[in-house]
C-alpha cells in the first residue's frame, strides 16, 4: 500500500501543471487598417460597438468596440471592399462601405473621390440645389402667368 502511495505522489509531483486552462500568446507585426470614427463635433466615437464585414458577406468578419480615440483596427487580406456598421446606444451610427487600399494607403469610403466632400462643401451643395430648384419653379410658374390673358 505504501509503495502505491509513494508511486502516486512521485508521479503527481513530476506531472507539472495541467495545460487544460492554458492560454498561449503570440505577438506578430503586420500591415493593419485603422479606421477612426468621430461625432460631427469632433469627439471620438469612443467605446462604441461595431461590426466589420468583408465584401458582401452576411456574417461579420470582426465585431467589437472602438478604443478611447474611436479607432478600430483590422488586418485585411489584400485589397477589397469592406462594410462597417457602427452604432451607439443613443442612436448615433453609420453603415458605410469602404475600399481598402494597398499596404500603407488609406481606407476610403467606396464610391467617393479621394479627398471626399467636407461638411461645409456638402452644406453649400445642398443649399445650391434647393435654391436652384426654387429658381426653376419660379421661372416656369412666372411664364405660365404671363401667357394667360
Amino acid at each position: 500500500m505504501r509503495l502505491r502511495l509513494a508511486a502516486f505522489l512521485l508521479l503527481t509531483a513530476l506531472s507539472g501543471p495541467v495545460p487544460a486552462h492554458e492560454l498561449q500568446l503570440q505577438v506578430t507585426t503586420a500591415p493593419a487598417a485603422v479606421i477612426q470614427l468621430r461625432y460631427a463635433d469632433g469627439q471620438p466615437f469612443a467605446f462604441e460597438a461595431y461590426e466589420l464585414y468583408a465584401g458582401g458577406a452576411e456574417m461579420p468578419t470582426q465585431v467589437g468596440r472602438t478604443d478611447a480615440q474611436g479607432r478600430l483596427v483590422f488586418l485585411p487580406e489584400g485589397n477589397g471592399d469592406w462594410r462597417i456598421k457602427a452604432f451607439a446606444a443613443d442612436g448615433h451610427g453609420l453603415d458605410q462601405r469602404l475600399q481598402v487600399a494597398p499596404a500603407g494607403g488609406d481606407a476610403l469610403p467606396a464610391g467617393t473621390p479621394e479627398a471626399g466632400l467636407d461638411r461645409f462643401a456638402r452644406v453649400i451643395l445642398g443649399l445650391s440645389l434647393i435654391l436652384g430648384g426654387f429658381g426653376l419653379y419660379q421661372l416656369f410658374t412666372c411664364r405660365k402667368r404671363k401667357a394667360q390673358p
